[in-house]
């Protein structure tokens, strides 16, 4: 399995419903086989599709990252220094 369709896989399988936040090393492995980054990450946020305004405090004091966009419309972003 892709680890695209994976990270889909597990939050169509798990309690997310809103925007969550949390620090990348709390979250699934999954979704932590989505990062470009090279190990310096910090957090992950789950956009549901349902949400369709970017957050704007995503990008502040780092780069903005880029979504990812999982096939049932959640959007991954993760931030790393």
């Amino acid at each position: 399995m892709q680890p695209i369709d994976e990270a889909d896989a597990f939050i169509k399988h798990s309690f997310f419903k809103v925007l969550t936040v949390m620090r990348y090393s709390d979250c699934h492995e999954s979704l932590q086989k989505l990062s470009p980054h090279g190990g310096d990450e910090d957090w992950i946020a789950l956009v549901p599709p349902s949400d369709t305004v970017f957050p704007f405090w995503i990008g502040r004091g780092y780069e903005e990252p880029e979504p990812i966009e999982l096939p049932s419309g959640w959007k991954v972003y993760i931030g790393a220094h």
